[in-house]
């Protein structure tokens, strides 16, 4: 397989959307390497963005966005970094992409997938960059090992959070209802919240039909949100002019085309919560939601919200309802594990950056000792 490379700065969005839509088209790919995830993105990203190509016979087989990000670690240690479709700057990478990744075309996946990492991982300089580690956010563990050994530098994982779905085939092939398949503590609180929610109307779930109806409930979903985490002392993603320029952008690239829905769950005239839920090629996942929580704790309106998006994609034919990465209690008491959603840390072979990666381990061990010692 004969490729060539090329890399060069995003000017024209429009330019890259072609290549991106035509490749998209021949690669299995997530939500999260479509191009509506990945134009919202850069129609709001206030940062530099690079795009590598990878062609066969003139034809693109892969496709990767790069940020440039500088920091200077301990006070004394300049670090220049790759992000893949990230900045690596909090303001914007809170919008926390998962099951990241390269576009590349479905045939012979692995080996254009290895030869991009073996051909960057190669180089000590990216559109004239000298850089020193290539940063991986939000992918999973088997992407980022292979990215690792294909590109020959030295891979860690930075952070790593559990995810958790339900397998909506092994659900229809089971042959009984979806509640019966829950734990019996989780199928009592159900049961009792689906009562207590119908007396005031029976729980529905609903689907904006349109983009302006979307964002209507997008921002209602933003104040629910909102409220839940400014209780909690804490900011919110509404709080970020950049997140919700972000989730409108997904709105109106996705809702037109199904693939992303504003869903919204009410028992009569009551709002119980909304979701902003992404399905792409059957496999449906929660992005993000904003529920009407109540002092009753045996409202919960989290939890219904969920029971009836899993009723919608089992009946919608999805193989998949992924709940996304973080360990919060509803998602296993719904699901099942899932790949574990990592960030991993490339390292080109660097003096000053392997006395870090010692310095880190050394501090690590040391906590882990003292640790067990106050145990």
């Amino acid at each position: 397989m004969a490729l060539t490379f090329a890399v060069e700065p995003v000017v024209h969005r429009e330019a890259v959307e072609t290549l991106w839509r035509r490749l998209e088209a021949e690669a299995d790919g997530h939500f999260f390497t479509s191009w509506t995830w990945i134009g919202a993105w850069l129609r709001h990203v206030e940062r530099p963005v690079y795009l590598l190509r990878a062609e066969e016979a003139g034809e693109p087989v892969a496709l990767g966005l790069f940020c440039v990000h500088r920091q200077v670690r301990w006070k004394v240690l300049p670090v220049t970094t790759l992000q893949l479709a990230a900045t690596g700057d909090d303001a914007f990478d809170l919008i926390t992409v998962e099951y990241n990744d390269l576009l590349v075309r479905a045939d012979g996946a692995e080996a254009i997938r290895a030869a991009v990492w073996r051909w960057l991982g190669g180089r000590d300089r990216f559109a004239d960059v000298v850089f020193d580690e290539i940063h991986l956010p939000g992918v999973t563990a088997a992407t980022g090992r292979a990215a690792a050994t294909a590109s020959g530098l030295a891979g860690r994982v930075y952070a790593r959070k559990p995810l958790a779905l339900v397998d909506l085939q092994a659900v229809r092939a089971c042959g009984r209802p979806w509640p019966e398949m829950l734990g019996s503590n989780t199928r009592y609180q159900l049961r009792r919240a689906l009562r207590l929610y119908g007396e005031r109307g029976e729980p529905l779930l609903e689907a904006a039909a349109d983009v302006p109806t979307a964002l209507e409930w997008l921002e209602q979903a933003g104040e629910l949100h909102q409220r839940r985490w400014t209780a909690k002392g804490r900011s919110g993603a509404f709080a970020s002019p950049f997140f919700v320029a972000f989730a409108r952008e997904l709105v109106r690239l996705g809702v037109p085309e199904g693939t992303v829905e504003m869903l919204r769950i009410r028992a009569g005239s009551h709002v119980i919560g909304y979701l902003q839920n992404f399905v792409y090629r059957g496999h449906a996942f929660y992005y993000f939601g904003g529920f009407a929580y109540e002092e009753d704790p045996r409202i919960k309106p989290g939890l219904v919200a969920h029971h009836l998006a899993v009723l919608r994609y089992l009946e919608r034919g999805c193989q998949i309802y992924d709940f996304g990465a973080g360990a919060f209690r509803y998602k296993y008491q719904l699901g099942q594990p899932g790949p574990d959603i990592e960030t991993w840390i490339l390292r080109r072979p660097r003096v000053a950056l392997e006395l870090e990666d010692l310095a880190r381990r050394l501090r690590a061990r040391w906590r882990a000792r003292r640790q067990r010692a106050e145990g």
